[in-house]
């Protein structure tokens, strides 16, 4: 029963990064700033291998991956576009839109991370964890440093 629990947990985790695989895409197509492009660019081919990470795993415990995300994070990306595209500050909220993604994921790893989990996968999802946090706050870094130069 364990197993199960850790085969679902993966399940969550594997679609969150999806989501932000998705996310990221998007915004990298949606922003001009080429600091902002490479950035979306590299947490987009990170959130991709994370995903292989955790889909790795799910099959050494017998589990079936389903490599999608949720519906919530495709509306989540759709309403960033147009915002963005209606926005005079159109970076500003793709940042929102990535810090808030990026808050929602460590949501997730923190309840993943309350429950049982084999130490050598615990291990695997703290690294995530740790990235996603550092991801946040320079994306809380950047969206600072944004608004001081605009206002």
């Amino acid at each position: 029963m364990e197993e199960d629990g850790t085969i679902n947990a993966l399940r969550l985790l594997v679609q969150s990064c999806v989501d932000g695989e998705g996310e990221y895409d998007e915004c990298a197509r949606h922003t001009q700033n080429v600091e902002l492009r490479e950035l979306f660019a590299y947490r987009a081919q990170a959130c991709r291998e994370e995903a292989a990470e955790l889909e790795a795993i799910m099959r050494d415990l017998g589990g079936r991956p389903e490599h999608r995300g949720s519906v919530l994070g495709v509306a989540h990306r759709g309403w960033m576009a147009i915002r963005s595209s209606l926005s005079a500050n159109g970076d500003g909220v793709l940042l929102e839109g990535c810090e808030r993604g990026e808050e929602i994921a460590l949501k997730l790893y923190r309840g993943v991370l309350s429950g049982p989990l084999p130490e050598s996968i615990r291990h695997l999802v703290v690294k995530h964890y740790d990235l996603a946090r550092q991801t946040r706050d320079h994306i809380r870094m950047l969206r600072a440093r944004m608004i001081a130069v605009a206002g």
